[in-house]
């Protein structure tokens, strides 16, 4: 089962919202595949709270009945930033520039 955010009008950046809704996807999959784990990414303030909602109540929402993740976006966002730490002195601006592939500004651009 796929869903897609928004599920709610409401402001989806509390902890009431954060718990009915992880409540929502839990009987939704219950129904639709009983005794299936459900799973949901999260952007990282979400997960956050939904993380403190785990630990809250640990009978229904612990990680062992209920999977949260954060979403690819912000782990993507985190990799390219250690990329660019990684390239950042390695000589690969330089090598750019000697080419004449790109300026020196250009090549840091896309480091």
């Amino acid at each position: 089962m796929h869903s897609f955010l928004p599920l709610f009008y409401e402001q989806s950046a509390t902890p009431a919202i954060i718990k009915h809704g992880m409540d929502v996807l839990r009987q939704a999959v219950e129904f639709l595949n009983p005794g299936q784990i459900p799973v949901t990414t999260f952007d990282q303030p979400l997960f956050a709270l939904a993380k403190c909602i785990q630990w809250k109540w640990p009978d229904t929402h612990d990680e062992k009945v209920y999977v949260v993740m954060v979403g690819g976006v912000h782990t993507e966002m985190v990799l390219w930033n250690i990329l660019g730490d990684v390239l950042d002195g390695c000589g690969w601006t330089t090598a750019l520039t000697e080419a004449g592939v790109a300026s020196h500004g250009t090549a840091i651009i896309h480091i």
